[in-house]
């Protein structure tokens, strides 16, 4: 017994540091890059409006202040203070989980336990790969722990007063990182209700510290950042969503997205035979819940959609192992599945290959893009220039600019991760609108760029990168962004002290002259 939890300790560490060999293999998400920019800005007293022009509300930003404060003290990169972190965070959450697993898999089924916490380990440490530290992975690391307590208290098992605490603190910092996923724990709280026909079922000491997180938090956005409110908000409704969403007809065929619907509907053909059927309802109204997440807004992107691929692959998990190991149900409880078992098996070996496709041609995409990634040689070009870098970015993601400010070591020198409401705003001026939407529209596209216009003249950064492809693709003809910008007189004279140098894989660099 000894040597088997001694293997299982030993085996599941060498998981853990192959999982951080990796990511210091991999590219380091851009999105993560800029966060951690915006984090720092936070902790140096910067305030979103006039400092920060971020659409993510900011616990985000809390989140990250642990890394941002240890890269300082231990005198390491930002990068790898953030991965130490987040790989902690998973253990944190990986030690509460199989605690949890131990009370409510039963002894006679260990394959089946193991093979849950091994899927936990594959979807918190390697599946999330280039996105690694995404708001949703930091998600599922909180989210995880909460929904086994769930299942736990459904069935009556008790947890421990200060672990029951720590979920609800984790559950509530996860679930008040965006507002699409406050519908996940609205399902699973309304399911206590409906299971247990008592209108205060669902209190417990995780929902009643969740909520109670939630709501300090939510308060304290109008008391410490009240220009997200006020400023942020109303530029992220009338531009960001219209600048992102997908038709729907695209959305459905995304194939990570066809799997996380097909195991939701395939689920309730099999849900009488769960052996364990509380925790597969309560990963089943989680997945639904994650799917709606990422259809509100219409942005199936792989980041948005991993928090349902996960909870999909537990439930097909799950199942498998249910169906492979069910010649050792022999006690009294129905066989899982009888004879269908082969069925099921061949069934969902099909299904996962639908994303064990696409996330294998994501990653083979990302690894190509790491080869010819622009950042790369506009970094080697900026470092051959002596003196304190810093760089401002005219773009249409964060690509164009992160993690190049951390090859060169510069200040980035601009308020806007990237320019996200371009596309919105761009939309809705090309298009027929009624005239008091025009003059919101000549309103807002004012503020905007002469807020970057403000950012050129007070921090004056050495260098400016524009990506004028994306904006040509982006208006499907030649288009020249740099003459729309200077509409505006404020941009125009502040835009005259930079002059073009070199063009370099499609990014077009400027210096200030003067």
């Amino acid at each position: 017994m000894k040597q088997e939890t001694s293997t299982f300790y030993i085996f599941t560490a060498l998981l853990i540091l192959l999982a951080y060999f990796i990511q210091t293999q991999t590219f380091f998400s851009p999105d993560v890059g800029y966060l951690l920019h915006a984090a720092n800005q936070l902790l140096a007293g910067g305030k979103y409006g006039p400092d920060i022009f971020e659409t993510n509300p900011p616990m985000i930003l809390y989140l990250y202040f642990p890394a941002c404060l240890l890269a300082k003290c231990v005198a390491l990169s930002v990068m790898t203070a953030v991965r130490i972190y987040i790989i902690g965070l998973v253990i944190v959450s990986l030690s509460v989980c199989f605690f949890l697993l131990k009370r409510l898999i039963k002894s006679e089924d260990n394959m089946l336990r193991y093979a849950l916490f091994y899927t936990l380990i594959f979807c918190l440490l390697f599946l999330p790969s280039f996105i690694f530290a995404q708001r949703e992975h930091i998600l599922i690391i909180f989210m995880l722990p909460y929904l086994l307590s769930a299942a736990l208290a459904l069935e009556n098992k008790s947890v421990p007063s200060i672990l029951a605490a720590l979920i609800g603190v984790m559950a509530g910092l996860g679930f008040s990182l965006k507002p699409f996923f406050l519908v996940t724990p609205c399902l699973i709280e309304l399911y206590f209700i409906v299971k247990r026909r008592r209108l205060f079922a669902w209190v417990r000491i995780e929902s009643g510290i969740m909520i109670s997180v939630l709501v300090i938090y939510f308060i304290s956005i109008f008391w410490t950042q009240p220009g997200y409110i006020k400023i942020i908000l109303p530029f992220v409704f009338r531009y960001y969503f219209i600048g992102t969403a997908l038709p729907w007809h695209q959305i459905i065929l995304f194939p990570n997205v066809l799997f996380c619907i097909a195991v939701a509907l395939g689920y309730w053909v099999y849900k009488e035979k769960d052996c364990y059927s509380t925790l597969g309802w309560i990963m089943e109204l989680a997945l639904l819940g994650m799917i709606i997440a990422f259809l509100i807004p219409q942005t199936p992107w792989y980041y948005h959609v991993m928090p349902a691929l996960v909870l999909a692959l537990l439930l097909v998990a799950s199942l498998f192992f249910q169906a492979i190991s069910g010649v050792a149900y022999t006690s009294s409880r129905q066989r899982f599945l009888g004879g269908h078992s082969i069925i099921l098996i061949f069934a969902l070996v099909v299904i996962l290959t639908l994303p064990a496709s696409y996330c294998y041609k994501t990653v083979r995409y990302i690894y190509r893009f790491q080869d010819h990634q622009p950042a790369r040689y506009i970094a080697d070009y900026i470092n051959h220039y002596p003196g304190q870098h810093s760089i401002a970015c005219f773009g249409l993601g964060t690509p164009d600019c992160f993690p190049l400010v951390y090859y060169t070591q510069s200040e980035y020198s601009e308020r806007f991760p990237f320019f996200w409401w371009y596309s919105g705003l761009r939309k809705l001026e090309t298009s027929r609108q009624p005239s008091s939407t025009q003059e919101q529209l000549k309103k807002d596209k004012y503020f905007l760029i002469n807020s970057f216009a403000e950012d050129l003249n007070k921090h004056q950064p050495r260098w400016v990168i524009i990506d004028t492809q994306h904006f040509q693709q982006m208006e499907a003809r030649p288009f020249d962004v740099i003459r729309y910008f200077s509409e505006n007189k404020k941009f125009d004279v502040a835009w005259r002290h930079y002059r073009y140098l070199t063009t370099i894989k499609s990014i077009k660099l400027y210096e200030r002259a003067i």
